[in-house]
């Protein structure tokens, strides 16, 4: 029988180890943790307003961070239907990036087109149009309807984006927790990617 030495070289007893990070309560407080910060990451924002935001001026708000002009290359799907990435810009924290259709794609070529971007930087939040008339106008209004009460200071295109907002590919809570999906301009489900 082998007798342990529970005194190290000194002949002092070594101190005993922390193990209470080695039961579930740790682990429970870790996995809490973790979900504040994911919820607290999804904030819209809108409970941040501050004086200091309201005091911005219009021109002021209305410059988007834009953060791609034309960097990507056209992007076949058919010989009669090509995409590419026209800008980009940031709101609640994401860079969302315009990615522009030449004509409007049926759902097989929009569903190939989502999985080809998504397989490509599968970090990437997308807003798909087959028309940049209105971009423009989108992209002020997606970027600052949360930092003003002037409503009318970057209102909606609608009438353009019932017509040309094809849809979005992002992030989602679902019932098998976060994952990544192509939804119509409402947010309504077409396909997990």
């Amino acid at each position: 029988m082998k007798l342990v030495n529970r005194y190290n070289k000194s002949g002092q007893q070594p101190k005993k180890q922390n193990s209470s990070c080695r039961n579930f309560g740790c682990i429970g407080l870790m996995v809490l943790a973790l979900m504040f910060i994911a919820i607290s990451s999804m904030n819209d924002g809108s409970s941040n307003i501050t004086n200091k935001d309201t005091q911005k001026t219009e021109t002021e708000i209305s410059e988007p961070k834009t953060q791609t002009e034309n960097k990507s290359v056209t992007t076949s799907i058919t010989s009669d239907l090509t995409y590419e990435e026209v800008t980009s810009w940031e709101t609640y924290g994401k860079t969302w990036h315009a990615i522009l259709f030449s004509r409007k794609p049926t759902d097989e070529e929009l569903i190939k087109a989502a999985r080809e971007l998504h397989s490509r930087n599968e970090t990437y939040y997308y807003n798909l149009f087959d028309d940049d008339e209105k971009l423009e106008e989108f992209k002020d209004w997606d970027v600052n309807y949360t930092k003003t009460t002037n409503t009318n200071a970057f209102p909606y295109p609608k009438e353009w984006a019932e017509l040309h907002d094809l849809g979005l590919i992002n992030e989602v809570y679902s019932d098998d927790g976060l994952k990544w999906r192509l939804s119509d301009l409402y947010g309504i489900k077409i396909i997990d990617l």
